[in-house]
Formats: C-alpha cells, structure tokens, sequence
C-alpha cells in the first residue's frame, strides 16, 4: 500500500519537473531567438553602413598619419632652409643676426624662468588639497589592447625625427601617472640606514 501511495506521488513530481524543465526550454529557446535576431540586425546594421564606418575610420586614422608625417617634413624642411640661407650671407651680416638671436634667445629665456617661478609659487604644485578622488602613485592604468595597437600604427609615422631615434609615443602617455621603479635598491638601503643613524 504504501508503494502505491508513493508511486503516484513520484510520478505528480515527475510530471511537475517535466513542465518545469519544458517552460525552462521554451524560455531558452525564445532568448536564444530574440539573441539570434538582434545578432543577425547588428549583422544587418554593419553590412548597411559598413562604406560609412570603413569611411569614419579611414578619416579618423588616416588625418592622424598625415598629419604626424607632415610634422615629420617641417623640421628638415626649415632646418635646409636656414643652412642655405645662412651660406648664401657674408660674415658681418651672418655675426650680426648671430647676436640678434642670441639676444632674443637670452631675452625669452629669462622672462620664461621668471613666468614658471612665479607659477610655482602660486599653484604650488605637490602640495596635496585634499582631493580624495586622486589617485594614488601606486595605481597605473592598464593599457588596452586596441590602445596598443593604434600606438603601433602611430609610431610607423613619427612626427619628429629625433623622436624616431629617442623615443615613441604612446596613448597612455597623454593621461598616466606612471611610477617607476626604484634602479638601485642599494641606494635605498643607504639611505634608510643614514635616516636611522640620524
């Protein structure tokens, strides 16, 4: 007897779990239609409108190059310019302009030392104002992979000679605070042994 009670007790459950399972598969199989079909829209959307993204792009890219490679020409270009205009001048002349932009050069110099001393002693920069959303030197930010390889095609085209040779460019540089390490942990060392002597 108790078999029999038990018997259609299990199939109630059986019979419960299999509409349970049933409206479970009906849900997936409807959120994989509904998936399926805005896929196949963003699908439909890209191979509408793909002349104009590969044209965005193109333009977004290729006036960047452009213009890192016509950076490139200035300096060379006014740099001959100069040479030849300097050759083609008698010595008097050529000692006068000499002194002229020695002068000049002398005069910006001092009135940019005397700007950047008196901002310094105005903006104080280092001082901490408290700001707590600032983030700390200990936190570098992660480099993205497209960031990475933008910065490879960037660097094909250098907008200055001299940092062909010296160095790159990279996105991050815009907007990091980069920390480095410590070269010689000697020295620190030293220096936290010379603080304790103290």
């Amino acid at each position: 007897m108790s078999q029999s009670s038990n018997g259609p007790f299990n199939m109630s459950t059986m019979k419960s779990s299999d509409v349970n399972d049933s409206q479970t598969c009906q849900e997936t199989s409807e959120l994989s239609r509904a998936l399926s079909k805005k896929i196949f829209n963003f699908k439909g959307f890209l191979k509408r409108n793909a002349f104009v993204l590969l044209t965005l792009a193109a333009i977004v890219i290729g006036v960047e190059l452009l213009m890192r490679m016509l950076q490139m020409l200035v300096l060379p270009l006014i740099t001959s310019s100069l040479i030849s205009g300097m050759s083609s001048m008698d010595k008097k002349a050529f000692g006068k302009l000499g002194l002229q932009a020695l002068r000049s050069y002398t005069v910006t110099t001092l009135i940019s030392v005397f700007i950047g001393i008196v901002l310094v002693v105005l903006i104080k920069p280092g001082k901490s104002h408290g700001n707590a959303s600032a983030p700390s030197g200990g936190e570098v930010e992660a480099v993205q992979t497209v960031d990475a390889f933008l910065d490879l095609i960037r660097n094909m085209f250098p907008s200055d000679i001299v940092r062909l040779v010296s160095g790159s460019h990279h996105a991050s540089d815009q907007h990091s605070n980069l920390v480095l390490p410590r070269v010689n942990p000697l020295l620190d060392r030293r220096t936290d042994f010379e603080a304790e002597r103290q």
